[in-house]
């Protein structure tokens, strides 16, 4: 892997989470380890572009992240749902799961190559 870009990648998101360094691997999640989710998650993306100059053009947001939590009734709805269902955060949410290697990837051919 990319080892100069996968550390400044690890980097970046451990200051967008608050969460050192060491703790962050390739296989992070951002949605299911990390938490990052609804405009959180389209601010991340946003200062990830920014970070490593990456055309966001093509990103989508839809299936990465879920609702804001600002629409109380329809989330509590979302939320009570995901605790029942099986599998990991992002299948029981219905998400495409985004790991940390694809933002590396990404980081490194200047354009999105989510999963």
């Amino acid at each position: 892997m990319h080892e100069g870009i996968a550390s400044a990648v690890i980097n970046f998101v451990s200051r967008f989470v608050g969460v050192p360094a060491k703790r962050i691997t390739p296989d992070t999640t951002l949605f299911g380890d990390l938490g990052i989710d609804g405009d959180d998650g389209d601010e991340f993306l946003q200062e990830f572009c920014d970070e490593f100059s990456v055309d966001p053009a093509t990103l989508g947001l839809g299936p990465y992240f879920g609702p804001e939590g600002g629409c109380f009734p329809l989330c509590l709805f979302y939320w009570v749902v995901l605790w029942f269902r099986q599998g990991t955060a992002e299948e029981r949410a219905g998400l495409v799961v985004i790991q940390v290697s694809h933002l590396i990837e990404t980081a490194h051919q200047k354009r999105w190559r989510g999963p």
